[in-house]
């Protein structure tokens, strides 16, 4: 199968152009703030996007408009890694960042909406630099891909396969992969999901610049911090339940927003998924709760429920902000916690992790096994929405759940090498992965990564893209065999 490089030179120079023009937005902050280190700092990196991506436009605007599997593949991984070097430069350029690797952790982190950083006092930082980090993740939190493809002329005939090899989860919904009018609707809930929440986080009493980042976090399911503390002594419980129910929301899968539009109700009482899903979440708020109150970590119920349940739906959503310090909390809580990082949001959805219809297969699967291990001769249909699900769908779960622990269990032994506790390594491994940034352990609860060497940075800049692109994206280019072309 050969690979059309022309192709995706053409693509990369619309994504590239893009790229320079969102860096015209801190640019055009820092000129409205007077923050004068700050222009030169997004101008540069924004005038060579635009240039390079113009050049390629230009240079390959005849390339075919055909595009495989295996093109997709190697263009998804090429459009993040690039535009996270683009999204670097400002740091270098500005000096907030000395290393290379350091700065692209902090890009990456930003466009896989997993929320960690380098920085030490995050509140320092100019007020452009804030803007241009949460701003990354809220285009990295619908999809770099999907946003191109809303906003630009067609590129490919097979845009399917495109989106496809970005998008996340197990799609058994099958919305993303027929027309270009599905991303513009997409597109056009998250825009309005983002305007909703920072009304209302206003309203709340929250400053207008804090409304709007909280709203780009919450809404991409990031969680990027743009205050020392975070959100201690930030929010009130009312802007805290604000944020927590677009956290729920923004990782519900946009095929049940669909149905909503098309008054499907049918659609919506058969979602094998949601009903999992906020199953799941109560589950993890009343247990979390209980325990914070049992064991008198808070005082009342009230504070409890507040607590507990922010922070479940923090991790359940990976999210990853945190409206306490729960490395403080009782060893229940704090693996509650662990475990629903895991588990992610909705297929189709904003959330990272493995996704919470993987979590309803492999459970059926492991059901049936043991029925048939009663019943040898019975024949048990695993279905998912109340339809059979399809054995190709049920085994890829299997093995994309396989490698997903894998490279989880060898991204902790490679951090074992860069400090020496072992908490920290696993639950580091775990928030790169899973996307969620925070973690119990040296990173604490602002997903803090500076104690780390840069080239450990690099290393879980890579882990971040692989469970922001579901691993084969970034894996199946560095084989050998993805380059033959007959496979």
């Amino acid at each position: 199968m050969i690979i059309h490089l022309r192709s995706i030179a053409k693509t990369l120079g619309h994504l590239l152009t893009f790229t320079g023009a969102a860096l015209i937005v801190p640019l055009l902050y820092a000129a409205y703030t007077n923050q004068t280190d700050a222009i030169l700092a997004f101008l540069v990196p924004a005038a060579f996007a635009l240039a390079i991506g113009a050049s390629l436009s230009l240079t390959y605007k005849d390339a075919g408009s055909w595009i495989t599997l295996k093109d997709s593949l190697l263009l998804t991984s090429l459009s993040w890694i690039c535009v996270s070097i683009i999204g670097a430069l400002p740091y270098l350029i500005a000096g907030l960042l000395h290393s290379p690797f350091s700065a692209f952790f902090e890009s990456v982190s930003a466009f896989t909406t997993t929320g960690a950083t380098v920085f030490l006092k995050i509140g320092d930082l100019p007020r452009a630099f804030l803007l241009w980090r949460s701003f990354a993740q809220w285009i990295g939190g619908i999809g770099i891909l999907v946003i191109m493809q809303t906003l630009l002329p067609a590129t490919f005939e097979n845009q399917g396969s495109l989106i496809k090899s970005e998008s996340t989860g197990v799609n058994t919904d099958n919305i993303f992969f027929n027309r270009k009018n599905t991303s513009r609707a997409i597109y056009a809930i998250y825009i309005g999901m983002t305007l909703l929440q920072a009304v209302l986080l206003k309203l709340s009493g929250l400053s207008s610049f804090d409304s709007i980042l909280l709203s780009f976090g919450t809404s991409a399911s990031g969680g990027m911090n743009h205050r020392t503390q975070g959100l201690l002594h930030l929010t009130t419980p009312f802007a805290e339940g604000v944020m927590a129910l677009f956290m729920i929301v923004s990782c519900v899968s946009f095929a049940v927003y669909f149905a909503i539009i098309k008054r499907d109700k049918d659609t919506i009482r058969r979602n094998t998924e949601l009903k999992a899903y906020l199953g799941i979440a109560a589950g993890a708020i009343l247990l979390i709760a209980a325990d914070l109150y049992v064991t008198r970590t808070y005082a009342t119920a009230g504070e409890a429920l507040r607590y507990g349940g922010f922070q479940a739906v923090s991790f359940l959503t990976t999210t990853g902000y945190a409206n306490a310090d729960f490395n403080t909390w009782p060893a229940f809580s704090r693996m509650m916690l662990t475990l629903l990082g895991f588990f992610g949001g909705c297929s189709s959805s904003t959330g990272g992790a493995l996704k919470v219809i993987r979590i309803v297969i492999l459970s059926k699967m492991i059901w049936r096994s043991f029925t048939t291990r009663i019943h040898p001769n019975a024949v048990v249909t695993i279905k998912t929405n109340k339809k059979p699900l399809p054995s190709s769908i049920a085994n890829g779960v299997v093995s994309y759940t396989l490698t997903f622990f894998l490279l989880f269990l060898a991204g902790a032994f490679v951090l074992t090498f860069d400090t020496s506790d072992f908490q920290t390594a696993f639950t580091a491994t775990a928030a790169m992965l899973c996307n969620t940034g925070a973690g119990c352990g040296q990173m604490g609860m602002l997903g803090q990564y500076y104690m780390f060497h840069p080239l450990t940075h690099l290393f879980l800049s890579f882990l971040m893209l692989a469970g922001r692109l579901e691993i084969y994206a970034v894996i199946l280019p560095l084989s050998r065999g993805f380059w033959r072309e007959k496979l």
